[in-house]
């Protein structure tokens, strides 16, 4: 997300959502030298997670993120956004976001037909929107770098571990959003 995002040394990051897509986000853009990364989310116990990843988290249900980002790019907007969620209220948040001239990477899944941005927005801003499967191969070793260097701290994005057996419970739990699950681990036996 970082790298399709385009973040670079000093940006100022916003990452929408703080699922494991988007705390993984997070610690990408720190990796990429990021000034600042900006979490936006409502459930609390991810937004604590998120400040674990070294970004600082603002609930959109009690806080403004527009307030937030501003204050801290003195008016200009962030530099780059990644969308983590898959719907149109955060892939219009994220370009609100943005200044001009950004950067928005769309890594949650859509379903939509239409963007929540139309083209014009997107020239008349000069904006990048990015988006895709993620070519895992590509980003595998990296990944696995940064899970042995970090393992304690993605220790903390496994909320959960279930026996196989009670795997349809995990996917409901995960699809629910359900208050404290970020990421569900099935053990087999």
């Amino acid at each position: 997300g970082a790298e399709l995002a385009g973040v670079g040394e000093g940006d100022l990051v916003v990452v929408i959502g703080c699922g494991p897509v988007g705390l993984l986000a997070i610690r990408t853009a720190l990796e990429r030298g990021a000034g600042e990364v900006v979490a936006v989310d409502r459930v609390p116990t991810r937004l604590a997670t998120a400040e674990l990843f070294g970004a600082t988290a603002v609930n959109f249900e009690t806080g403004d993120p527009l307030e937030v980002v501003h204050e801290r790019s003195d008016g200009r907007g962030a530099d780059a956004a990644i969308e983590a969620v898959g719907s149109p209220a955060a892939t219009r948040l994220a370009a609100d976001l943005l200044r001009h001239g950004g950067s928005l990477a769309a890594l949650g899944v859509h379903t939509e037909r239409h963007l929540a941005l139309s083209p014009g927005e997107i020239y008349d801003r000069n904006l990048t929107y990015s988006g895709g499967r993620c070519p895992v191969r590509h980003y595998l070793p990296e990944s696995l770098r940064l899970a042995q260097r970090d393992a304690k701290l993605m220790g903390a994005l496994i909320s959960h571990r279930l026996p196989l057996s009670r795997g349809v419970d995990a996917y409901r739990m995960f699809a629910e959003r359900r208050e404290g699950c970020t990421k569900v681990v099935l053990i087999p036996g």
